[in-house]
């Protein structure tokens, strides 16, 4: 294992090196090692990681190597370095939800997202940063994360550590959650792929709730079909979630060959109007062109009210369930909350049944709202965030994340589709004149991931965003040098 092969592995996405590794031209022990040791160097300066899990992984990936010897091929996670979200449950191994308040905490059987990935041979070598509960800025107990496009930017959204550290080619992947954009918004600021599926297609067992109606688990990844191999490996009912109880199988996506022809996008206006950066809004347009490039249909759709209405709706279901999933310790541990959690909480108290449930009604008004839409075209496209990354300084602050203007603008174009629940992908569609990732959405119908996945994939040819995020590589491995 030369530093020549580790520094290319680190720009290979994970079906590449899955094919090295299927091919038995590498081993995952090497390939394993190689990313524990990005681990060390650059885990700390991102602030990616938790908790790494150095000796475990080694040892899976001694397993890995046997089965695979043996022809025992599992498939594309077979012996690939992944990291998890430090929300997930793992045997053995303590699960912080990025607060001190369970810093202790020691699981004993594994989430089923964790389970899967496992049961398909991918690798955990890391529990990835996150806010305190998935909901407030870490910088009172494990700190931000910071962007690998610019260590002064924010990676944002409670799914940081692990958007930081696939962005940076530490790993090759990740599983985030998303209740408000978590997934998506830390993806678009980091140049990454981010997928939050349908409502009830991933398990959330074992996944530590923020609120139970609006949870996601979902892949994060360099590229799109990185987060589809991840995707499929967790994806299926589990009698112990059940909101996954029930759901239908996903339909297929496009046909092979067929590229985008006779696929409807609806380009939606509000979302690329004020108060979105022209940069952003110019990088969607563009998206919508090259579409249209590939076969898409293309017309602009509006959607009155969604997008004001979406937004106190998803705080009047979400902060009441947050409160009630922490009964058990706040107030009793008050003091080990951050100054934004305590303030949001006691706020809480004073939404009232009536409020929640009214809000439960927007909830299907906007379902229904967002299904007409739908009726007439196939996937929406819109901005993911109307600004690319903004400062680090201040913004972790508790005082700062409660500006309500930078806070709407985080869920604006996010939350609306954790209440519905659409799938929703964001990918980068480019980089602003400050070279940082823009990113951009694609929005389906329930259950049509794979729909969602396929014309993603397509936009991704056309945008060629894989230069950008190489270059970036590149010059991570070059800090070391100097």
């Amino acid at each position: 294992m030369t530093k020549s092969n580790t520094d290319s592995w680190r720009l290979a996405t994970l079906l590449e090196m899955a094919t090295l590794i299927e091919r038995r031209e590498v081993s995952p022990v090497e390939v394993v090692t190689a990313a524990l040791e990005r681990a060390e160097t650059d885990g700390p300066y991102y602030n990616t990681y938790i908790t790494v899990l150095a000796e475990q992984a080694i040892e899976e990936a001694r397993t890995a190597e046997q089965e695979i010897l043996q022809g025992n091929y599992r498939g594309p996670l077979h012996g690939i370095p992944l990291s998890i979200k430090d929300i997930y449950w793992t045997k053995g191994v303590r699960t912080t939800v990025g607060s001190r308040v369970l810093s202790d905490f020691v699981p004993d059987e594994d989430a089923t997202v964790v389970a899967r990935l496992r049961d398909a041979g991918g690798i955990l070598i890391a529990k990835a940063n996150t806010y305190q509960f998935a909901c407030s800025p870490p910088i009172r107990d494990f700190g931000p994360s910071r962007n690998p496009w610019n260590v002064t930017r924010t990676t944002r959204g409670s799914s940081c550590g692990s958007a930081a550290s696939v962005a940076a080619g530490i790993d090759y992947g990740s599983y985030g959650s998303d209740t408000g954009g978590s997934i998506r918004v830390p993806s678009a600021f980091t140049g990454i792929v981010g997928l939050k599926p349908s409502y009830g297609l991933v398990p959330r067992f074992g996944m530590n709730p923020v609120s139970w109606t609006m949870d996601y688990s979902g892949p994060m990844a360099r590229t799109v079909a990185d987060a589809r191999a991840l995707l499929l490996a967790a994806a299926g009912p589990d009698g112990r979630d059940p909101a996954t109880v029930g759901t239908p199988a996903l339909p297929p996506g496009l046909a092979n060959g067929m590229g985008l022809a006779g696929v409807r996008i609806g380009l939606l206006g509000e979302a690329i109007g004020n108060p979105t950066l022209p940069e952003v809004a110019a990088a969607v347009k563009n998206a919508a062109t090259k579409l249209e490039l590939a076969g898409a249909e293309v017309s602009t759709v509006a959607m009155p009210d969604f997008l004001s209405d979406a937004a106190d709706a998803h705080g009047n279901i979400m902060w009441p369930e947050i409160l009630f999933l922490h009964r058990h310790w706040y107030p009793s541990k008050k003091e080990l909350y951050s100054e934004f959690l305590r303030d949001r909480l006691e706020a809480s108290q004073t939404i009232s049944a009536q409020t929640y449930l009214s809000a439960l009604d927007t909830r299907a008004h906007l379902q229904e709202q967002i299904g007409r839409t739908l009726a007439d075209v196939d996937l929406l496209l819109l901005p993911v965030v109307p600004f690319p990354a903004t400062p680090l300084e201040g913004a972790e602050d508790d005082s700062e994340i409660g500006r309500d203007a930078e806070f709407f603008g985080l869920g604006w174009l996010n939350c609306p589709f954790d209440i519905t629940g659409n799938p929703a992908i964001s990918m980068p569609g480019g980089l602003t004149s400050d070279h940082l990732p823009i990113g951009i959405q694609l929005v389906g119908r329930p259950f049509e991931d794979l729909l969602v996945l396929d014309v993603a994939e397509a936009l991704e040819s056309q945008l060629g965003f894989r230069s950008q995020q190489d270059a970036l590589l590149r010059m991570i491995a070059d800090r070391h040098r100097q």
